[in-house]
């Protein structure tokens, strides 16, 4: 795993810091815990502020807690990146208890430690936020061109025509789908909506670039899938965003619409739709996932 991080150009400053070994271990260690991992934590950014003469300065303590929220967000959410949905159970674990954990400020200061727009470390997940925001893309065609594009279009009992499709997808897709997988995961545990922590919006724009007006003929397979993994994974959150009828913003639009049940409506339809042109196993088995979901939830108001 760190290697393929390496690989992925970001990997030699980060892979210097402490904190992600320490989010590494965490996630190839069956016997390490989250609660071990945040002592781990807490000690490394201890050891970091001894390190420095000058840790007293205001400018140097902000600063060394800036990096030390970031590279460990960055970590978390990098080797989650890696993992398929049902191993990231230990990384949401982590995030769910690093809420609860405040950080004090030394004795002569008092309060809470705060970094990033006030983000208080580590009950605000300072520096989380932001950086899947950065990180995420809504395009995965324009960053996977030159993969297999064989779709085994037909019918529906038409067999897989190659080791590419039956093995599909490639890493690079897998990588992608594990983001939307983690970040749809991390919606699913929100205790309400408008939690800094709700990432709705970002699935609802996947589900208007995969589902709405798409021409069957050249369906974006990867972005439907995508899309299947914020239904099957965050089902409850996106279909009260709908029932409560929040807007969210969309680029491609023209003028604003607000995603309620008809549009939930809509995207049922299309997925059902759709399973006569995905006919990959893997593909249909998520779309059953997606619709399974969405009847659950829709069961749960």
């Amino acid at each position: 795993m760190a290697g393929r991080v390496r690989e992925l150009g970001y990997g030699a400053r980060l892979m210097a810091r402490r904190e992600f070994w320490i989010i590494h271990a965490l996630v190839n260690n069956p016997d390490k815990t989250p609660e071990e991992a945040i002592q781990e934590l807490l000690r490394e950014r201890n050891s970091q502020f001894q390190q420095r003469r000058d840790s007293n300065r205001t400018y140097v303590r902000d600063r060394l807690n800036q990096q030390h929220a970031f590279h460990t967000m960055q970590s978390i959410c990098e080797l989650a990146y890696l993992l398929p949905a049902d191993e990231q159970i230990k990384l949401l674990q982590l995030v769910a208890r690093l809420q609860r954990k405040a950080v004090p400020e030394s004795v002569t200061r008092g309060g809470i430690v705060k970094v990033a727009f006030s983000d208080r470390m580590w009950l605000d997940l300072p520096c989380l936020r932001e950086y899947i925001n950065h990180r995420f893309s809504f395009a995965p065609l324009a960053m996977f061109k030159g993969f297999p594009t064989c779709r085994c279009t037909g019918m529906q009992n038409r067999a897989p025509c190659g080791d590419h499709c039956r093995d599909y997808p490639p890493q690079e897709v897998q990588e992608w789908e594990n983001r939307n997988a983690f970040i749809a995961q991390l919606t699913n545990c929100i205790p309400r909506l408008g939690h800094r922590m709700d990432f709705t919006r970002l699935g609802f724009r996947l589900c208007v670039r995969a589902l709405e007006n798409a021409d069957v003929n050249a369906l974006e397979e990867e972005a439907v899938r995508a899309a299947c993994f914020w239904f099957a994974l965050a089902g409850n959150p996106m279909w009260d965003t709908c029932v409560a009828g929040f807007q969210v913003d969309e680029p491609e639009s023209e003028q604003p619409k607000a995603f309620d049940r008809a549009r939930w409506a809509g995207w049922k339809n299309a997925i059902n739709s759709f399973g006569v042109h995905l006919v990959r196993r893997s593909t249909q088995a998520l779309m059953k996932d997606a619709l399974a979901a969405m009847d659950e939830a829709e069961r749960a108001q």
